[in-house]
């Protein structure tokens, strides 16, 4: 079983990933799916979330959240 991001995380380790990059967003998501990671939170406007209150906010996705470009997030934990 292979997917892109199951090279970052061992077994229980996360991926809290971000951006403002619908078509990326969906393909992480694809991997996720296809992998041995299982969703546990997604969002496809984090500013307006209620995992706000925790984010920590990149000066990258201040400045393209500031142009008008919602924040996706998603967290993974590899479960295999």
């Amino acid at each position: 079983e292979y997917a892109i991001y199951a090279v970052f995380a061992e077994k229980g380790g996360k991926i809290h990933f971000k951006t403002d990059n619908r078509e990326l967003f969906d393909f992480s998501l694809e991997q996720v799916e296809e992998s041995s990671f299982k969703l546990e939170y997604k969002t496809y406007d984090l500013h307006n979330s209620d995992m706000n209150s925790v984010n920590i906010e990149t000066e990258y996705e201040r400045n393209f959240s500031a142009k008008g470009f919602d924040i996706n997030m998603l967290i993974a934990e590899n479960i295999k």
